[in-house]
């Protein structure tokens, strides 16, 4: 049986990609960490805001979307935002993975495009699912400042209200719900955000 790379070696690569490589922090966090947490947050906001959606691809598609840093490293977004040929960087990360893991490849292209599923490479098109993942994966950022806090981490502070700020900017675009219901459940993440700041994570 040929090889299918259904079990690429270079996905294991996620857990040693560094995050918030040019700030101070107390905790290492990588791009595995990150997506796992990412994961979980985004089916907790589904379900917060009633999506009907595929949770499978939901799940899937935020266990990965940050698997083309396994290609580049995570880019800091002032950086990101200015690299010149974006095409170009796209196209070299797609070529890239679609030799190491095509089938992870293939598989965002179907949850992204269903009525492509050949299609490969980058998305900018908005769904429902990239808006969801893209919640949580602020919240997930804001969570980590806010852990860093705590741990007394304050070169980090002066950070968080700009997470928070992108989190709740992410919320309003979420799909689905109303403003006035964006805005409820908004409140709900609040109180969740002042449990991380003030209990909780202490283990046993």
């Amino acid at each position: 049986m040929p090889y299918q790379k259904l079990f690429p070696p270079e996905l294991r690569t996620a857990s040693i990609v560094p995050r918030w490589s040019v700030v101070w922090t107390l905790n290492k966090d990588t791009v595995a960490n990150h997506s796992y947490f990412v994961t979980f947050y985004a089916r907790q906001i589904a379900k917060l805001i009633g999506w009907k959606g595929s949770y499978e691809d939901l799940m899937y598609y935020a266990l990965v979307h940050d698997l083309d840093e396994t290609v580049t490293g995570d880019i800091v977004s002032p950086v990101k935002a200015a690299i010149v040929d974006k095409q170009a960087s796209d196209v070299y990360v797609d070529n890239h993975m679609s030799r190491t893991m095509p089938d992870v490849l293939a598989n965002t292209a179907r949850i992204m495009d269903p009525f492509n599923e050949d299609q490969s490479g980058k998305f900018d098109e908005p769904s429902d699912i990239k808006l969801i993942v893209k919640a949580a994966d602020r919240l997930d950022a804001l969570l980590f400042l806010i852990t860093e806090e705590r741990l007394g981490n304050s070169i980090i502070m002066k950070r968080t209200p700009d997470a928070q700020s992108l989190l709740r900017q992410a919320w309003m675009d979420l799909p689905g719900i109303d403003e006035a219901g964006k805005k409820f459940t908004y409140e709900v993440m609040l109180e969740e955000i002042s449990h991380h700041r003030s209990g909780g994570g202490f283990g046993v």
